[in-house]
């Protein structure tokens, strides 16, 4: 993204060259210890900007949604022979050896660290080895960090003109549903493409169900490892009637839908993202400054994080169309003013306009994290 509003990362005096991540339970004793940490840098590094990251409650973000439900899971075996990701599909099930939990895609290793078999277009077979730029960087990854503002009083604002223009468009909807079809899901977790009408607390509630669906092709029953559960069936969803194609989620993981690169090439695309909220909360301070420090890991920036962001969040007609990302999508301006497309309960096609910019990006850059010995080689060179 362009550093229009950037806090940090905009010329030499706030250039970043080190990230420091550290988590502690107890905030009190994650600020001390951050505290000794810089001291001890002091010498040789000076201190850009510190952000201290909650999980708030029900791990929503500050717009109300739950958030990081879909990731992908490893293939690999532990020394002892055990899945590095727990398969909890029936064996007897083809998709078994596809998925580890229903709906999260088997993902090779050097995908996310190098050294490792790489993604091919054959889910089943092993790519060639990922190898390293340098020795040390075996077994690290290139980390993606963005510091991302959520700007709460302008989503809600932009949400509840767009129920407006529904409702004045013969459309009877509440602001959950508008904000539901911006996201893909419902504030709890709910898939759309599993329950279109409602959020539905027994899917949310259950982590095997909560990502298990698809949107070009319907989802037969699932049986489940232990023999005695089955998911039901999810309908597809190609035209996003249930869940709009524009939709954030929709247009970051198109999942088994069609794109310009072809679906085969998807899994190649996803990362291993984390997120945690920063700044207090709306009701007690609404003019501060908060939202969400992004992380991803991938072994190509270009080829993962920044494709997904510039050729498909940023696109108005990719990966299927009908509008840019409305969460993350950016269009190199400054204008708050958009449109999208989606279909209304009565199955009509509606055309609406957003007003505003919610998610703004304040900083960040790409950084690589080394493996334990890719650290110790890195000390030892100072």
């Amino acid at each position: 993204s362009q550093p229009i509003d950037w806090t940090f990362g905009v010329d030499e005096d706030s250039r970043v060259d080190v990230l420091l991540i550290a988590g502690h339970s107890q905030l009190d004793v994650l600020q001390t210890t951050i505290e000794k940490i810089l001291s001890d840098l002091e010498p040789h590094l000076s201190t850009v900007i510190i952000d201290y990251g909650k999980r708030r409650m029900d791990d929503k973000e500050f717009f109300g949604f739950k958030d990081g439900i879909s990731q992908p899971a490893i293939r690999g075996l532990t020394p002892e022979g055990e899945y590095l990701s727990r398969r909890i599909i029936a064996s007897s099930d083809p998709r078994s050896k596809v998925f580890a939990k229903p709906g999260q895609l088997l993902i090779w290793p050097g995908s996310f660290l190098f050294g490792y078999p790489g993604q091919t277009t054959n889910l089943y077979e092993a790519g060639a080895i990922v190898k390293a730029p340098a020795l040390w960087m075996q077994n690290g990854s290139y980390l993606v960090f963005r510091r991302l503002t959520q700007d709460v009083k302008a989503f809600m604002s932009a949400v509840n003109k767009m129920k407006i223009s529904l409702n004045d468009q013969g459309e009877s909807v509440s602001e959950d549903w508008v904000a539901s079809r911006l996201v893909g899901r419902w504030p709890d977790g709910t898939p759309l493409s599993v329950s279109p009408e409602s959020p539905d607390s027994t899917v949310s509630r259950d982590r095997n169900q909560i990502n298990n669906f698809r949107f070009f092709s319907s989802l037969e029953p699932t049986p489940l490892s232990d023999d005695t559960s089955i998911l039901p069936r999810v309908p597809a969803d190609p035209l996003g009637f249930a869940c709009p194609r524009v939709s954030h989620i929709r247009k970051v993981n198109p999942r088994d839908g069609i794109s310009e690169i072809g679906q085969e090439h998807h899994p190649s695309k996803l990362m291993l993202r984390r997120g945690i909220a920063f700044g207090p909360e709306y009701e007690d301070s609404p003019d501060s400054d908060r939202g969400l420090l992004f992380l991803s890991y991938q072994t190509s920036i270009v080829n993962q994080f920044k494709f997904v962001q510039a050729s498909w969040a940023n696109a108005a007609n990719r990966p299927t169309g009908d509008g840019i990302d409305p969460i993350i999508g950016q269009d190199k301006t400054t204008s708050t003013n958009r449109k999208i497309q989606l279909f209304g309960k009565n199955g009509i096609q509606r055309r609406c306009s957003i007003h505003g910019r919610w998610v703004i990006p304040t900083g960040g850059n790409y950084f690589f994290t080394p493996g334990l010995k890719g650290l110790k080689h890195l000390l030892q060179l100072t």
